[in-house]
């Protein structure tokens, strides 16, 4: 599975969102707004921006297509696929 880079997560945040990695039972992702960058007030708010340019059809933004994908694995993925660091 293709993982989330320094270089991701520092472009996510250039737009104002990026992956957090979320413990409870087992890991998985979630888009969530950059606190930092005051673009989106909400984490919905970040979550649906990623959402529209993921499955735009006139533009699709690679970085949200691979940042979407990754955290709906993660939701799937069985619990034992994925192991704390």
């Amino acid at each position: 599975m293709t993982e989330w880079t320094k270089q991701d997560s520092t472009a996510a945040c250039a737009q104002g969102w990026d992956v957090f990695e979320i413990w409870d039972a087992r890991l998985t992702l979630e888009i969530q707004r950059d606190d930092a960058s005051n673009i989106f007030l909400t984490d919905e708010a970040a979550r649906a921006f990623v959402k529209e340019r993921a499955s735009a059809t006139s533009f699709r933004d690679a970085l949200c297509h691979k940042a979407w994908s990754l955290v709906f694995r993660s939701k799937i993925a069985p619990p034992s696929e994925r192991k704390r660091k």
